[in-house]
């Protein structure tokens, strides 16, 4: 037995090369996990630790898997050297069961893995829109308090007492007009807002209706779809502050939704600078309620235009379904778990619609924007027969990642009704959230981003 644990000499120069290699990484994968980790759990959902933490937790694995297997071996080694054959057998056999186990690995794939390779500056598809391709953003630190401790004070009420990011307190509506205007004038090559909009309108109708020169027209409907996540239940409301204003017990108070402050940028760049009338335009999430923080705002300023709530009351108007099914997936339920769905008559009857989701993080789909916030537009009580169709169908690491896969978000987006209808994507960030349900929280990338943005995409689908 001397001799056989004498042969276990290295001599290859590449192979502690190697070894070396990756010990430095694995260290500084788990030195940077910690640092960053540490004073902060919630960056374990950031996407730089979720592709650093395999590195990590294989270098822990590593070293554990090293100091058992030496010791085992140290021990067997001076067993068989002392007469205590029985006693080295049994170290044997426990190296060899552990290196098994650390050997055979996890057959689950790593996050990093699942990201279909794509080719830098080479978007998939046909740029269009009324400078084709042309996307537009905007940032400000000053549109937004940066100190908001997102709190509820616990009275019952929500108010100015509070310090949930949407109250006046925390924003700077002056600033916020002013970066649409940025955007606007600058995504159209125009220098008003009025110019800006008869610009989209005219492009608009071009491309949909083969009308030449032809902006919007008196009488013609706008619907602007926003994002009310919390707001949800069909009767029991989830968002700490209800209709009545009054508090429910649960913990999704202040997550991450449409900024009522944008809305308000947008019904005056309508209202007051294109004189479009107010009872034109309908704002809501049709499959959610709408918030005193939003609805107070809105009708205070504007009291005649449309405001959308499942339910109708406290001013909001309730919204109707349509009686027949209106948008049919082309995956004919070989994944989802519906073929149809049914959406309500102010969708069906907008003549433009403007989309205005909040950037997040979202678990199943990876991150929301304005496909995910038509999962809001049907008349179900919830989006849950739409899961499948997404890149992660539950909860987790993403398993549908192949090209040619279907993508429920590709029938959204194609619908006449939805993504055809869409005069303006505009993607809200002033407050962006790490999940579907979360509060707004500050994206960090080389210290250089902050929350107060609003992104503008122009990608129309034809």
């Amino acid at each position: 037995m001397n001799s056989i644990f004498k042969r276990f000499k290295f001599h290859n120069e590449k192979y502690h090369n190697s070894k070396l290699i990756f010990f430095l990484l694995g260290l500084i994968s788990f030195v940077w996990f910690l640092v960053r980790v540490i004073p902060k759990p919630s960056r374990a959902s950031y996407p730089c630790i979720k592709a650093t933490a395999p590195l990590a937790s294989g270098f822990i694995i590593y070293l554990l898997g090293l100091t058992a297997s030496l010791t085992a071996f140290y021990k067997a080694k001076i067993s068989f050297e002392n007469g205590r054959k029985l006693t080295g057998a049994f170290a044997l056999l426990f190296l060899l069961t552990f290196s098994i186990l650390f050997l055979k690995g996890s057959a689950e794939p790593g996050l990093a893995k699942s990201i279909i390779d794509q080719a830098v500056n080479m978007p998939v598809g046909e740029a269009t829109g009324l400078f084709p391709g042309r996307v537009v953003w905007v940032w400000n630190p000053d549109a937004t308090n940066e100190n908001c401790t997102l709190s509820y004070n616990g009275d019952g009420i929500g108010d100015q007492n509070d310090d949930g990011w949407f109250l006046d307190k925390n924003n700077n509506q002056q600033v916020i007009d002013e970066m649409l205007s940025q955007v606007l004038q600058t995504l159209t090559s125009t220098d008003a807002n009025r110019s800006a909009w008869e610009a989209l309108f005219k492009y608009f109708n071009r491309t949909r209706h083969g009308l030449e020169d032809t902006g919007y027209s008196a009488g013609e409907k706008i619907f602007i779809k926003i994002n009310a996540t919390s707001s949800w239940g069909r009767g029991q409301p989830w968002g700490n502050i209800t209709n009545d204003n009054k508090k429910t017990e649960n913990n999704y108070y202040a997550i991450a939704e449409t900024s009522p402050h944008l809305v308000l940028s947008v019904l005056r760049q309508l209202i007051n600078s294109c004189g479009i009338k107010q009872s034109a335009i309908y704002v809501g999430d049709p499959m959610k309620y709408l918030y005193n923080h939003c609805y107070d705002k809105w009708s205070a300023e504007f009291p005649n235009v449309h405001y959308i709530a499942f339910e109708g009351g406290l001013g909001r108007e309730a919204v109707v379904p349509v009686a027949e099914p209106v948008i049919f997936y082309a995956d004919k339920q070989t994944i989802l778990d519906a073929e149809s769905d049914a959406i309500y008559t102010v969708m069906q009857e907008a003549d433009y619609m403007i989309n205005i989701p909040a950037l997040k993080a979202h678990a199943r789909a990876g991150i929301t924007l304005f496909p995910k916030n038509h999962f809001g537009s049907h008349t179900r009580p919830n989006a849950n027969h739409l899961h499948p169709g997404l890149v992660a169908p539950e909860t987790g690491p993403p398993v549908r990642t192949e090209m040619s896969m279907y993508r429920v978000q590709v029938d959204l987006m194609g619908h006449e009704l939805f993504g055809k209808n869409t005069v303006l994507f505009l993607l809200d960030a002033l407050w962006a959230g790490s999940e579907a349900v979360d509060p707004p929280t500050k994206w960090d990338l080389l210290d250089i981003w902050e929350p107060a943005q609003i992104y503008f995409d122009v990608l129309q689908v034809r």
